[in-house]
């Protein structure tokens, strides 16, 4: 799969809570049409022969993944979130309707890897739970404590954090499962990649970078391929007139770090792409 990419480096880390989730190949069904409904009781006899029962939905269905439905219910709260998020992270908001799109994309993914690792028997426990969240809060300087009360004062509940992270953890390790199942590694790659560590420096320097991701599909047409490429050609436009690129970020990539303005974390040259690091070489910081 080819892409084109945009990208930055980014001075101080966005606040807040971030997650990363990998797109999966997996069938599911979008029903944008469907609705449960359910009817009131029928009225008393006693009752106005006037009055007539109330039809009252209960909620809408806006997808289903396998056997399981995703409600509009679900949809509402996860945008709300997202927004909450990205109002504390200073990012501007991209319509709307694209918001929705790209979070019902990702709930259905969400769905369709709890599933998977469901029927793979992957589970994580509290305890590795309680180490995970307390290598968090670690990782932003800052005490269990601390850190709880951060996560309640950005609106969620720390109980429905822990259980974000639980599922991350669980999706990350289904992940996990599908790269190991496809690669196999030889013993010379292992000592060429011991060998490699040990010539290295022993600080290396860290970038936070923020990209805009323009997918091409695989056996993409040439008009598709020109007409990702024109997409590409506009933002670098936007940019170089001074564009915001964090919300040009939220509108226009098609990668899962969208909404948060395309925010990839702090990481080390050895946790990037060659691609990545030949771009940010000759890069100044801002």
């Amino acid at each position: 799969m080819s892409t084109h990419t945009t990208m930055h480096k980014v001075q101080n880390p966005i606040q807040g809570i971030k997650f990363a989730i990998i797109m999966l190949c997996l069938g599911v069904g979008i029903l944008p049409g469907a609705r449960a409904e359910t009817a009131a009781p029928p009225a008393k006899s006693a009752a106005p022969a006037a009055t007539k029962p109330k039809i009252q939905v209960a909620d809408t269905i806006v997808a289903v993944v396998n056997s399981e439905v995703i409600t509009r219910h679900e949809l509402n709260d996860r945008v709300t979130l997202v927004e909450q998020r990205m109002k504390q992270q200073g990012i501007a908001m991209p319509p709307a309707a694209e918001i929705q799109k790209q979070l019902l994309e990702r709930l259905i993914v969400d769905r369709a890897q709890l599933q998977l690792a469901k029927e793979l028997g992957i589970h994580v426990d509290d305890t590795m739970l309680d180490r995970a969240v307390a290598r968090i809060a670690e990782q932003n300087k800052m005490t269990l404590q601390a850190f709880r009360d951060q996560v309640e004062r950005e609106g969620t509940s720390f109980a429905k954090f822990r259980e974000e992270i639980r599922d991350e953890i669980t999706m990350q390790r289904v992940r996990e499962r599908e790269v190991d199942n496809k690669i196999q590694i030889t013993e010379s790659e292992v000592d060429n990649e011991l060998a490699a560590e040990a010539a290295a420096p022993q600080t290396q320097q860290e970038f936070n970078l923020a990209q805009i991701l323009v997918r091409i599909p695989e056996n993409a047409s040439a008009e598709q391929i020109g007409e990702r490429r024109k997409r590409a050609e506009d933002i670098l436009g936007q940019l170089g007139a001074g564009g915001d690129f964090a919300r040009l970020a939220a509108t226009y990539s098609d990668s899962i770090d969208a909404l948060k303005g395309g925010e990839l974390g702090w990481r080390s040259q050895d946790r990037l792409p060659q691609l990545f690091v030949d771009a940010v070489a000759n890069l100044k910081q801002g």
